[in-house]
């Protein structure tokens, strides 16, 4: 991290988590790496505290599911995959999130931007496909 980039605050951190919980967002068919494609399902996590980490549903064609988690770990996200039930099914990463010149947060490791003043619910999704992506493809290496 440059020091033209400052960390994500606490605050921001909130409202990161906070709006994406707050979107429930649904997205069929998201390409990911070997020509497969997994659906986000929504938010499992609409009644919790953002500070007891993030959780959204993703299904594959053939009808099984996963978790993808996010947490917030300081000035990053903590991200993983588990089991409906909880189990991890991959490491955790730990994305650090920075904010750039023009004000918008990023996840550099990830290709991920958002400007959380101004995001609706299109910014919300693709900055989300990036994390669900990123987890994926990580998961297979």
């Amino acid at each position: 991290m440059s020091l033209s980039q400052p960390s994500i605050s606490p605050a921001g951190m909130r409202a990161l988590l906070r709006k994406l919980r707050d979107a429930d967002l649904h997205k069929r068919h998201i390409a990911v790496a070997g020509g497969r494609r997994v659906s986000i399902e929504g938010c499992l996590s609409l009644d919790s505290p953002v500070e007891q980490a993030l959780r959204y549903l993703l299904r594959w064609p053939d009808g099984s599911e996963e978790v993808l988690w996010l947490a917030a770990h300081g000035d990053a996200l903590d991200v993983w995959l588990s089991d409906p039930l909880g189990r991890e099914l991959s490491e955790r990463h730990k994305i650090a999130l920075t904010r750039d010149e023009n004000g918008r947060t990023t996840a550099a490791d990830w290709r991920a931007r958002i400007n959380l003043e101004s995001a609706g619910i299109r910014e919300l999704d693709h900055f989300l496909r990036r994390f669900v992506r990123g987890m994926l493809q990580s998961k297979n290496n």
